[in-house]
C-alpha cells in the first residue's frame, strides 16, 4: 500500500500531502521564518520539512502551546487538522482565542484542502483538510 497511496485502514499516513499544504500555506502568505503552533505532532514534524527556518511549536491538546513557547515572531501561524476527532473545536478555540490581536478571531480562520494523489485514481480522490490562522504582526 505505500507504493499506491491507498490506505486500507483509513488512518494510515504516508499518503497525506503534506507537500501540497505547504505549497498552499506558501500562497496564502506563510513566510519562512514563521513561528507555526499546531497540537498534532505529525503535523508538525512533516511541517518541518518545508518550513525548516520556521520555529515548529508542537504541543498535545488539552495544552495548546508551553507556557514557555516565544510566539513574539513576525508571523505566527495556527494549524490544526479539521474534524480532528481527538481534538474538539472548542478546546482549540479556548487556547488560541487569548493569543489573537483584538480585531482577529477564530472565524479568521482558513480551511486549506488539499487533494491526494493515485497511481490510477483520479487526483482528489481523497482530500485532507486543516484549518489554518495566520497571525501578522
Amino acid at each position: 500500500n505505500m507504493f499506491v497511496l491507498d490506505p486500507v485502514c483509513k488512518t494510515c499516513r504516508w499518503g497525506i500531502p503534506y507537500a501540497g499544504l505547504a505549497q498552499q500555506m506558501e500562497q496564502a502568505g506563510v513566510v519562512e521564518t514563521a513561528t507555526i503552533v499546531t497540537v498534532d505532532k505529525e503535523l508538525g514534524g512533516n511541517l518541518r520539512r518545508y518550513f525548516p527556518q520556521a520555529a515548529i511549536v508542537m504541543r498535545l491538546y488539552p495544552r495548546f502551546t508551553p507556557d514557555d513557547a516565544d510566539l513574539q515572531g513576525d508571523q505566527v501561524v495556527f494549524i490544526w487538522p479539521q474534524g480532528h476527532k481527538k481534538l474538539p473545536m472548542t478546546g482549540i478555540k479556548a487556547h488560541i482565542t487569548p493569543m489573537l490581536p483584538q480585531s482577529m478571531s477564530m472565524s479568521d480562520a482558513v480551511v486549506l484542502s488539499v487533494p491526494w494523489d493515485h497511481l490510477w485514481r483520479d487526483s482528489g480522490y481523497r482530500t485532507s483538510k486543516w484549518q489554518m490562522l495566520v497571525v501578522d504582526r
